[in-house]
């Protein structure tokens, strides 16, 4: 069960945490949640069981009228994760062209939640 819904850094921490343990069934080994460096950050950092590092910017969406999780991940958003992938492949000595990057949206719905993971992430979209 989520916490309050008026506390949002505890109901973003409750998603954050559902999706690193789908993204663990998925055989994901989370090394890093929330990195962050001048004032941008990645949701969460994980390597698969080839070895490939990836990103992975969760987002949630309460209700439809604020549109899908996937929609809230505008252009902006997207070029500040890939500055923040950017960011930490340098910083940990990685090729940014050998990670990939995804999107783990997490929509409510009406038995509960749905979490649909977007492969291929760009810049633009």
């Amino acid at each position: 069960m989520p916490p309050k819904e008026n506390l949002r850094t505890d109901v973003g921490g409750f998603w954050e945490t559902l999706a690193v343990e789908h993204l663990a069934k998925a055989g994901f080994r989370i090394i890093e949640r929330n990195w962050t460096a001048r004032a941008a950050e990645i949701d969460v950092v994980a390597r698969d069981r080839m070895g490939t590092v990836w990103f992975f910017e969760v987002k949630f969406r309460r209700q439809k009228s604020a549109g899908t999780a996937v929609e809230s991940f505008t252009i902006k958003k997207r070029r500040d994760f890939f500055r923040a992938v950017s960011l930490y492949c340098f910083r940990v000595g990685l090729d940014f062209d050998r990670t990939r990057a995804w999107l783990v949206a997490i929509d409510r719905t009406e038995s509960g939640y749905r979490i649909t993971r977007y492969s291929n992430l760009s810049i633009e979209g």
